[in-house]
């Protein structure tokens, strides 16, 4: 396989040395609101699949003070003065980073809930200095949360990411059409006057349907909506009728965003839609209230009032493989070649738009056979790892390279530029030059939450006969 380091699970916290750190967030809050759920993180780098014990994380809230209360909702906490001290039991550390880094990352969310204090006004700023520890680890950086306090509307959305959500993939059956509700809450303390739903994919694989007269399209990725219905501190709205979005059959992992900002906000070029308007249901059951005009509001804090989503496909045929050939040439003795990572199913291949989700090769020759030239941007592999500092340097057994982000079906290739030769020492008897694929230097068959990417393991790795030195 590509790393050898993968295993069937975690290792213990003593495999590795990790790194461990708390996040920095910030949160506005409107005078007198709730309680909101906020978000925040702690995280961790190591150079194996690690499980860390025993997290424990400190909040001081004497910055706070005059400002707002903190109160953790996970965990098994204790309060002393202004510290707050939580037993937040393990997280794994067991997802590959970039090439470029070289080791796992992984996080855990520990939701909290930030209010504002009594008598805070609009201007107010404060902030919470977090430690982190676990067994054997002390965190690495300075962590903090700020908070400040601010008049507006504040349109919270449910199950958004910074409320503490994480179920943020979800499955999809390719050309189909995915159904998706939409409630939020004003938490702010001036109402929203009108409110804009924004409706944007990322383009390959999933459309959004003109099907609202109150939407302007700029076809096929993004929905603006205006309903003019007045959203008072404190209502909760849905959104009538839910929204729809169209998946073609190239579709395997794709982004949607759902937000909703106060006020008119519109697109520069449109059509418009012609089906039934959206409209808003309040909790309540009252009767909504139309504003006239088109008002532009600012949102209190924009860090919750959007849905991000990730279209993930279970059934996919796509199928990640290798090409690798080489022929003689003009050079004597030598052979000048090509290794390529390919698409031999049907299925289309999008990793987004990360360098930490890259197809990738992993090229090796023999013992007794000099690669003469490779790639500009090839990394050779030094004790088990790809470094990137070397790239383009003859000589090495083996090299890592990177092959693009997406890839078409039906053979569509990348790989880097430039030539690949190989040239067998005198007394060289034969042997085999190999090519395994995947994605970042670890099978395709890991990455489930993609889809099927690779529907023929037995493909991953393909090779070349060397022939004896001449």
């Amino acid at each position: 396989m590509l790393l050898a380091a993968i295993g069937s699970g975690s290792a213990h916290a003593d495999s590795s040395t990790p790194s461990l750190y708390g996040g920095y967030i910030s949160s506005t809050l409107a005078p007198g609101a709730a309680g909101k759920a906020v978000s925040y993180y702690v995280a961790g780098n190591a150079t194996a699949s690690t499980t860390v014990s025993g997290l424990v994380v400190t909040y001081d809230v004497s910055g706070l003070a005059g400002v707002a209360t903190l109160a953790p909702n996970t965990g098994s906490c204790t309060t002393s003065g202004t510290l707050i001290t939580c037993s937040e039991g393990s997280f794994a550390i067991n997802n590959y980073t970039a090439q470029s880094v070289q080791g796992y990352t992984g996080s855990k969310n520990l939701p909290i809930t930030l209010t504002p204090a009594a008598g805070a006004v609009a201007g107010a700023t404060g902030s919470v200095s977090v430690s982190v520890a676990a067994n054997g680890v002390t965190g690495q950086y300075p962590a903090s949360i700020s908070v400040s306090i601010a008049d507006g509307p504040d349109l919270v959305v449910k199950g958004s990411a910074s409320n503490g959500n994480t179920g943020v993939t979800v499955s999809v059956n390719p050309g189909s059409t995915y159904t998706r509700g939409l409630t939020f809450t004003n938490d702010g303390d001036q109402p929203a006057q009108g409110v804009t739903v924004e409706i944007n994919s990322n383009g390959h694989g999933v459309d959004v349907p003109e099907t609202h007269k109150n939407c302007q399209y700029a076809a096929p990725t993004t929905a603006y909506c205006y309903i003019p219905d007045l959203i008072a501190p404190g209502a909760t709205e849905t959104l009538s009728p839910a929204i729809q979005v169209l998946t073609s059959t190239d579709l395997i992992w794709q982004g949607l965003n759902i937000r909703v900002v106060p006020g008119f906000v519109g697109l520069s070029a449109y059509t418009v839609g012609t089906g039934t308007a959206f409209s808003l249901k309040d909790s309540t059951g009252a009767t909504q209230v139309t504003v006239t005009g088109h008002a532009t509001q600012s949102n209190v804090d924009d860090s919750d009032n959007s849905l991000g989503l990730k279209l993930a496909v279970t059934n996919a045929s796509a199928d990640v493989t290798g090409s690798l050939n080489f022929f003689p040439w003009q050079v004597p003795g030598q052979y000048l070649g090509t290794a390529y990572v390919t698409n031999a199913g049907p299925g289309f291949i999008e990793l987004g738009r990360s360098a930490n989700w890259e197809l990738s090769g992993d090229f090796k020759v023999p013992a007794g056979v000099d690669v003469v030239s490779v790639p500009t941007d090839w990394a050779p592999v030094v004790n088990g790892v790809g470094d990137a500092n070397l790239a383009g340097q003859p000589g090495y057994s083996e090299y890592w390279f990177n092959a693009g982000i997406e890839m078409g079906s039906g053979g569509q290739g990348g790989s880097a530029s430039g030539n690949l030769i190989i040239q067998p020492q005198a007394g060289f008897t034969g042997g085999q030059a190999t090519l395994t694929v995947g994605v970042n230097q670890q099978p395709a068959t890991l990455f489930t939450m993609f889809g099927n990417l690779d529907s023929d393991p037995a493909n991953d790795t393909v090779t070349y006969d060397i022939p004896a030195a001449s």
